[in-house]
């Protein structure tokens, strides 16, 4: 395999933990689903120049995982965090913004569920 090729990889294995500390999301533009600035309660993308009242919330977080032969450090981003996480991101940034002490507690209630990530390169 050349260094151009791309491979992918199915990981089965526990999930440890999730490292939420300081962000688990960032905010995107709507058109070109880059990272986004507020500026005066509208969000402007420096890359597009689109301007908007609404932005996309969107994961973006580290994840350890063990498969039974070490453990390793992922990093996962987008719609992959939906299908780990069961929640979409703004959801989870909803709880976090109000307070809810659910919030800290749903994190450890992913710790050591098994998980399957497909497509990994």
């Amino acid at each position: 395999m050349s260094t151009t090729d791309t491979a992918y990889y199915s990981v089965i294995g526990i999930l440890f933990t999730i490292s939420h500390e300081k962000s688990f999301y960032y905010l995107a533009c709507q058109k070109c689903k880059r990272k986004i600035a507020e500026e005066g309660g509208q969000f402007k993308c420096s890359h597009c120049g689109n301007t908007s009242e609404h932005c996309n919330v969107v994961y973006m977080f580290k994840m350890r995982l063990d498969d039974g032969t070490g453990c390793i450090w992922i990093n996962v981003l987008g719609d992959l965090g939906n299908e780990i996480v069961g929640k979409t991101a703004e959801d989870l940034k909803k709880m976090k913004d109000s307070g809810d002490e659910s919030y800290a507690k749903f994190f450890d209630d992913q710790k050591h569920k098994v998980q399957i990530l497909p497509k990994l390169s």
